[in-house]
């Protein structure tokens, strides 16, 4: 943007678009498919300034949802061979994820007062130059990592190391493994590794939802997510 002045992402362009009882939803959706752990600190913090249990809570999942949509194209841009195993499972789990938090919201947003507006931080714009660097270090230490781990420790050595990685950032790891960053070892590896890597960092978003937000709504977001991350984890396993 000409001027040095950044918009925010998703409040910028997108809140313009759309009704102030809309913006939460916006922030899921948008915000839950740039980074849904990020999405997740910001509705955290919202619901501190309106504690709306079925809105913020269901915004959270719903954002996580948009994380298994992610994921989906991922894999079927850059590891198409790995999708016939794992996009059912990744759009059976952002579908399920999806109803059960857009129904939260949608009862939420409808018990929410007339003309009221949680205002709060937004999340930066996913194309700054110093956030695609970064992508492109940890997308390259990941990799040779993955390979290092898949090449010493085999198929047990990969999933632990989905379950570390996938708490902090998943996509640079799926990437990794869609690069075939993983193959020394057999095919359905990568395939549990995305799954654990995802279920993971459903974990560690449930972590956040309690420890940043409303008592309540924490508590609910957490409960949620980690169902979530328990079925996610019982699909790399099927």
């Amino acid at each position: 943007m000409r001027g040095g002045r950044r918009a925010p992402f998703p409040r910028g362009a997108a809140q313009k678009l759309v009704r102030p009882g809309e913006s939460v939803l916006v922030t899921a959706l948008l915000g839950g498919a740039y980074s849904s752990t990020a999405t997740t600190l910001v509705l955290a913090r919202r619901s501190r300034e309106q504690p709306n249990v079925p809105m913020y809570a269901g915004a959270t999942v719903l954002a996580s949802a948009m994380m298994y949509v992610r994921l989906t194209v991922l894999v079927l841009l850059f590891a198409p061979p790995l999708g016939v195993a794992l996009v059912p499972r990744l759009l059976g789990l952002a579908a399920g994820a999806g109803a059960a938090g857009g129904l939260a919201l949608y009862l939420g947003s409808r018990a929410r007062n007339e003309g009221s507006r949680a205002e709060g931080e937004a999340l930066r714009h996913p194309l700054e130059i110093g956030s695609a660097l970064l992508f492109a270090v940890v997308f390259l230490i990941l990799s040779i990592l993955t390979r290092w781990v898949a090449t010493h420790l085999g198929a047990a050595g990969v999933r632990v190391l989905a379950a570390v990685v996938g708490a902090a950032d998943i996509d640079p790891f799926v990437l990794s493994l869609a690069s075939g960053a993983s193959g020394a070892i057999s095919s359905d590896v990568p395939v549990s590794a995305i799954l654990i890597a995802a279920a993971s960092n459903d974990v560690a978003k449930a972590g956040y939802a309690l420890m940043f937000g409303d008592r309540r709504v924490g508590r609910v977001a957490c409960l949620a997510l980690v169902v979530l991350a328990g079925v996610t984890a019982a699909l790399a396993f099927r």
